[in-house]
């Protein structure tokens, strides 16, 4: 009885220990792709030949 009372709880901290570990892991991925898509962003304005702004006001003044 003490025995696989003992493995209970070795087993439950193990898996809170997992849970944690893949926690952090989703974090630093969720982390990594939101900076790759502020930097593909940044890539995409910086090759787009109109800048935002411009093309805002050149749309207000068409008719």
């Amino acid at each position: 009885m003490i025995v696989t009372a003992k493995r209970a709880v070795k087993r439950g901290t193990r898996l809170r220990t997992k849970i944690a570990a893949m926690g952090q892991r989703a974090a630093r991925t969720v982390l990594v792709m939101l900076i790759a898509q502020a930097m593909l962003l940044e890539l995409y304005l910086q090759a787009s030949p109109i800048p935002l702004s411009s093309s805002a006001g050149y749309h207000e003044t068409t008719p």
